[in-house]
């Protein structure tokens, strides 16, 4: 999480001067962002080969079985340049089935048209811009993972330099090598200080190295004060010098708390997922991606024969003021699904989402005021969210709405059993199978098997995903799942009656037709949790859109009903990461109950290899994509795309420590 401390919705925004030859500069820093004499060259002579690259690239492959993951991690990353030149290096000399992950800070980020702009001086590059461009998130604090082709990730992290590299979360891998970038020392102090060389220690490990451009003695002094031998190499240009770094510190530590680290992952080669949900099967996603051989068990006839089955869904975010987790982790779920889900339909060839836009009514004068808030504070920028006034919301929305709305053009409706299948199209799917207990096996990994005893499946990792049944498959872990059913109704639309063109929400919702028909929802039942429709919450819908749009929206004629349980948690966040055991916990931090924060505690005891993805009530869409990639991260010791702080707030475990704090 990050942002100014004045508003943590905001960033700062990148002031360029545009000198004669087409060099930007920074208004603010006085410093040009690329030599004007080659910036590539010099990227290439710094970065490139300060780090050995690619010759570090290939000796990785022949260290690693498997899936070679190389990490490096850029201070500053400005027009993008240093990344551009690496995937270019990366596009010719990719070890096979090797990935990249390229994580770069920035506090005051470029527009993308200003990274175009930039990139103009180097054709060359011109097929990485583009697909560094089509790809570039909306500037907005906090952490932007972007899925690259040729096994690259790209993590973009918005916002002052040693407040993220303090978030940053590695799951027990660390940096390879470092790109030490940004302005001189001498304008630009904060991103050289001492606290920045810290967590530079804190992510790196034996064989990290670094390069960077500048010889200051400040700069020497605390980067060898955090744990790297420097030395001075040959500089490019009319600059002499720079300097080299081998780290050779003490190994990296977690920033997390101990009780929230997961055990150091073996990489798993197969993976059993319990549940064919939106959770199960974006799991499934993220680790096929990884190269895990995936197992999915459901007990139903299908996928999504649970809460994720209705006939259409709605996608739009759920957003709060403020900078408490459950508003920043929603804002994050949504702008990693929005571009997840594009991503996915291009690849996939499956039509599943339909960005038709969401207007979100504002029905009271107190609402009215939050949405408005919402938009004047830019929670999300103009581009992605701005409030209409009703005549306009109206004739976006091609009917008369009663009320002023928050307008999302990127929102919009899915549809569950296309996306269910793209998720988790590499994925061994097993239907009408449903496992009743899960055993440990002495030599590492689990078996599944049903109520008769039967071995279902057998894996080295474990994700439970059964939604209000992940209690009943490991009691142990006393997650406070409370199950809620909710009824959708879809109906015909009156014949003659005008297209609604956008989806509509105000507590309940209203999708467009699709194939003649129409879906709207849901209702929020904490007492009857039969899955037969009830008549009763029919009528709660049906009187719903006949209070939104008048009498005459009252539909004729019902197609179908259907009920499912959602599974909630008290706090409204859903959870990712290993499964905890109560006593277990209870017994290692019992000191937690008298205030003792330093006493000598035992790492996490959760049951090696067993993990838990839910508690997703009826926002499963919007936040199950980012925490898979989460979950999958931790399994696979890859960097998280969670800041530490959301982590926390997204552990399972977290309902045991509060408890005892």
């Amino acid at each position: 999480m990050s942002g100014t401390p004045e508003d943590p919705h905001r960033l700062p925004q990148a002031a360029l001067r545009w000198r004669e030859d087409g060099t930007p500069e920074s208004s603010d820093f006085g410093d040009l962002y690329f030599s004007a004499e080659d910036g590539l060259a010099e990227t290439s002579h710094v970065f490139l080969k300060g780090n050995d690259l690619p010759a570090a690239w290939e000796k990785r492959a022949e260290e690693t079985s498997g899936t070679p993951l190389f990490t490096i991690c850029e201070t500053g990353f400005g027009t993008g340049l240093n990344f551009l030149a690496t995937l270019e290096l990366w596009t010719a000399h990719r070890p096979p089935g090797a990935r990249l992950h390229f994580i770069s800070l920035e506090g005051y980020p470029l527009s993308a048209s200003d990274l175009e702009k930039a990139h103009a001086a180097w054709p060359r590059l011109k097929p990485f811009s583009d697909e560094l461009l089509k790809h570039y998130p909306p500037l907005v604090p906090g952490f932007h993972r972007c899925t690259l082709p040729n096994g690259v990730t790209l993590d973009l992290l918005f916002g002052e330099a040693a407040q993220v590299l303090g978030s940053l979360e590695l799951s027990g891998s660390k940096v390879d090598a470092w790109f030490l970038d940004g302005f001189a020392p001498s304008r630009n102090e904060t991103m050289w200080s001492p606290t920045v060389f810290h967590e530079m220690g804190r992510l790196s490990g034996p064989g990290t190295t670094l390069a960077t451009f500048t010889v200051a003695g400040a700069v020497r002094r605390g980067l060898g004060e955090a744990g790297f031998e420097v030395k001075k190499a040959p500089g490019f240009g009319r600059k002499r010098d720079m300097l080299q770094g081998l780290y050779k510190g003490a190994p990296s530590a977690s920033s997390l708390p101990l009780w929230y680290r997961p055990p150091p992952p073996p990489r798993p080669k197969r993976a059993l997922i319990i549940g064919g949900g939106i959770a199960g099967a974006a799991a499934a996603h993220a680790l096929t991606r990884r190269g895990v051989q995936v197992t999915l068990i459901e007990k139903g006839s299908g996928l999504g024969s649970g809460a994720s089955g209705n006939p259409a869904a709605l996608f739009m975010p759920r957003l709060a003021l403020g900078s408490a987790p459950t508003g920043l982790f929603h804002r994050a779920a949504y702008l990693y699904a929005r571009a997840f889900y594009d991503a996915l339909q291009g690849a996939s060839g499956r039509a599943f989402f339909d960005p038709c836009g969401v207007l979100h009514l504002g029905r009271s004068e107190g609402e009215e005021e939050r949405l408005r808030a919402l938009a004047e504070r830019q929670v999300l920028p103009p581009s992605h969210m701005r409030f209409l006034e009703r005549e306009d919301a109206s004739a976006l929305a091609g009917i008369k709405l009663p009320a002023p709305a928050l307008y999302f053009p990127g929102a919009g409706t899915l549809n569950p059993k296309a996306l269910l299948g793209a998720l988790s199209a590499e994925a061994d799917c097993r239907f009408e199978t449903e496992a009743a207990h899960l055993e440990p096996k002495e030599s590492g990994g689990w078996t599944a098997r049903n109520m008769e005893g039967e071995i279902l499946a057998e894996a080295d990792i474990v994700i439970v995903a059964a939604g209000a049944s992940i209690t009943q498959l490991f009691p142990k872990a006393g997650l406070p799942i409370t199950p809620v059913a909710g009824q959708v109704t879809e109906f015909a639309p009156r014949e003659g009656s005008t297209p609604l063109k956008t989806a509509l929400a105000a507590g309940s919702y209203l999708l467009p037709a699709r194939e003649g028909k129409q879906l709207t929802g849901a209702s929020f039942d904490k007492q009857d949790l039969s899955l037969v429709p009830l008549p009763a919450d029919r009528e709660k819908n049906l009187t719903a859109l006949e209070e939104w749009l008048g009498s005459k929206a009252r539909p004729e004629n019902v197609y179908s009903e259907r009920r499912s349980l959602r599974a909630t948690t008290p706090d409204r966040m859903p959870f990712a990461g290993p499964m905890p055991e109560r006593a277990a916990y209870e017994r290692a931090y019992e000191r937690l109950r008298y205030g003792d924060r330093f006493a000598a505690y035992p790492p996490a005891p959760s049951p090696p290899g067993l993990y838990t993805l839910g508690g997703l009530g009826s926002r499963g869409f919007l936040t199950a994509p980012l925490l898979a990639e989460h979950l999958a991260a931790q399994i696979c010791g890859d960097a998280s795309p969670l800041p530490c702080a959301l982590i926390e707030a997204t552990a399972p475990a977290r309902f045991i420590i509060r408890s005892l704090k």
